[in-house]
């Protein structure tokens, strides 16, 4: 028999597999994007706050983050790199509440929120245990921030082809809930 390499069919994986539901999208000058996020705050819904450097998603998440610590609920604040971790009030890299509990082999509690911020530089391995997440914490809430453009996630290429893009992704649509807010204006001088 002969042995022939066709590389990895990322479409097969279920990290990358496209979503077939369409978001509830908010595009900043086209809707109301901050009675959206003000609405999925107060009733504790996940979303995806996306859009390029400049545009306020991190001022945009630490308004968030301020009316979820206001209302009493716990928020973990969480990064996939120490330097963005160091950018969030009381970040984390997002290892670090998966590190003791899933070397005993049992994916970690949480409650509240989980805020992630660069979501886009998640490697699959994070991401597969955010998606354990949504079966081990059913009432956590997830709040991806990142810009899709900005970063590129570690990944290997297998047969030359890179993954597809996580923005479109079922895993992505599944732990944002399918609502995302664009944001487009820039606001750096």
């Amino acid at each position: 028999s002969e042995l022939r390499n066709e590389g990895h069919r990322w479409q097969n994986d279920p990290v990358y597999e496209k979503a077939e539901r369409q978001w509830e999208t908010y595009i900043e000058g086209q809707g109301d994007v901050h009675g959206a996020l003000k609405r999925w705050v107060g009733e504790r819904q996940s979303f995806l706050i996306r859009g390029p450097p400049g545009v306020g998603e991190s001022v945009a998440v630490s308004a968030c983050i301020k009316m979820w610590e206001a209302a009493g609920v716990e928020v973990h604040q969480c990064a996939p790199t120490h330097s963005a971790a160091r950018e969030l009030p009381h970040g984390q890299t997002l290892h670090r509440p998966f590190h003791s509990r899933t070397r005993r082999g049992a994916a970690p509690r949480l409650k509240g929120v989980l805020v992630i911020d660069e979501v886009y530089y998640l490697s699959a391995q994070l991401l597969t245990l955010c998606a354990q997440l949504l079966v081990s914490s059913p009432d956590l809430c997830f709040c991806l921030v990142g810009d899709s453009q900005q970063l590129l996630a570690p990944c290997n290429t297998f047969g030359g082809a890179g993954p597809p893009p996580f923005e479109c992704s079922a895993l992505s649509f599944q732990l944002a809930g399918g609502r995302q807010v664009l944001m487009t204006k820039c606001r750096r001088s």
